[in-house]
């Protein structure tokens, strides 16, 4: 008060002032307490019959708003110290001294290959990198051939896991793909998973989907593998679509490498909802325009899930903050896996030991820091981007697309797997049609 009235203001007036407003606040609730009496007394008699009704519905209320307040706490808590007291007051984080070289963490199986990687925006190649391939691979057996015409020399059927996957993900798989189907399995570790190194001169471009995609067209060059079958697994199937849109860039030029045909394990694609696929048309009978199964496409977010969102792109793009939330995080779901809670309860001892043991790597937390603002930022990330467009459209110029999925995939539902694979199909019909369009004007011509 002094400080807005400066010496206008007398002590005498605080003090007078001050008692009338005391005075004024007892007084109405002396009247209130009055009026309160009068109505508790008149409405005694009515209510003792109903008092054993309303006190059991009382406590059931109470135990409701109960466990709703618990709930309100628990999630407050949890948001407060995953969102501000781990990341911001941690303080600056320190340098991790427990890591080695992704050489010293391999398997006896284990393989690795240099390959080198260019950020494609540094146009002088400063930021050239070597990374060290991880990969794993199974030969079929002595004297047996392909039993796939698409499946010519020099073939192989490749892998692509998902997120905090790794070759691991598919060691019951490759020994059996490789001696049934006749044909080379290779796994492979795309960074920032696995036993591959971590590429930290590129920025976040090598843990982009157009950085990965390129980092596996060169790994299997100079694995001279000329014809490959993708099989991407949840969000290894981004990796996949985009390799396949670099193959068509690539075409004519100095790669002879070609993709036959791609599976989808539960893919991480999410497209939006495609118009119903009932008709066996995809043109608008009134307009003659074909029906695009991108025009209805909807980003719409909660107002809560939009300001986590704003909140957590603002920590990862802060060097420190960044770090600390990833480290947190990661660490929490490492415990989680180690001590077998919730889910990862049947996990057996060497499965926990495999997808825990990347943490011991060089720079995992300053890669996985990378990878998220790769995914948030809208530099190719994983999601619905501008890009996912082409990748679908680009994925029909190989032989064959499969898309399976598992009922009971709480990750990756299977209504999105579905999502993808009607979009896939429209636009198969909607390419059929155009051609229609093309040979029926030509005819017109002539």
């Amino acid at each position: 008060i002094s400080s807005k009235f400066g010496k206008n203001l007398h002590p005498m007036m605080l003090v007078s002032s001050v008692s009338f407003v005391t005075n004024t606040t007892t007084n109405n609730s002396k009247k209130r307490l009055r009026r309160r009496n009068r109505g508790l007394a008149s409405v005694a008699a009515a209510g003792e019959k109903n008092d054993s009704i309303s006190t059991s519905s009382e406590e059931e209320l109470f135990d409701f708003f109960s466990i709703l307040s618990s709930s309100i706490e628990t999630k407050i808590r949890k948001d407060f110290n995953e969102l501000i007291r781990e990341p911001i007051l941690s303080g600056k984080p320190e340098e991790l001294r427990d890591t080695i070289p992704v050489e010293k963490l391999a398997d006896q199986d284990s393989k690795f290959l240099e390959v080198y990687l260019e950020n494609e925006s540094d146009a002088e190649k400063r930021r050239m990198e070597e990374v060290k391939v991880h990969y794993k691979e199974h030969l079929p057996p002595i004297g047996s051939f392909p039993r796939n015409t698409l499946l010519k020399p020099q073939s192989a059927i490749v892998f692509l896991h998902g997120a905090n996957g790794s070759t691991f993900s598919f060691r019951r798989l490759l020994p059996l793909v490789a001696a049934r189907v006749g044909v080379r399995s290779i796994s492979i570790d795309r960074p920032p998973y696995g036993l591959t190194s971590r590429p930290m001169k590129t920025g976040e471009f090598a843990y982009s989907k157009r950085g990965q995609a390129k980092l596996m067209v060169q790994f299997l060059e100079k694995l001279e593998v000329e014809n490959v079958i993708l099989v991407g697994h949840s969000a290894g199937t981004n990796v996949a679509m985009e390799m396949t849109l670099k193959m068509n860039e690539l075409k004519g030029k100095e790669s002879r490498l070609n993709v036959a045909g791609m599976m989808f394990i539960s893919p991480a694609v999410f497209v939006p909802k495609p118009p119903s696929l009932n008709s066996s048309s995809t043109t608008n009978s009134s307009t003659k325009e074909t029906i695009s199964p991108w025009s209805k496409q909807s980003n719409s977010m909660s107002p809560e899930r939009l300001a986590k969102l704003f909140w957590f792109r603002t920590l990862i793009n802060n060097d420190d903050y960044g770090l600390n939330l990833v480290r947190s995080f990661t660490r929490r779901n490492a415990n989680q896996v180690q001590t077998g809670e919730g889910s990862y309860a049947a996990l057996s001892t060497q499965a926990r030991e495999a997808y825990t043991r990347p943490l011991a790597a060089e720079n995992w937390d300053k890669a996985l820091l990378q990878q998220f603002r790769a995914s948030i930022n809208g530099g190719g990330g994983f999601g619905d981007d501008a890009s996912l467009v082409l990748e679908c459209e680009a994925s029909l110029d190989v032989n064959f697309v499969d898309v399976c999925c598992g009922e009971k995939d709480e990750t990756t539902p299977i209504n999105k797997a579905r999502d993808l694979h009607d979009t896939l199909e429209m636009i198969s019909l909607s390419r059929k049609q155009q051609q229609q369009q093309q040979q029926q004007q030509q005819q017109q011509q002539m």
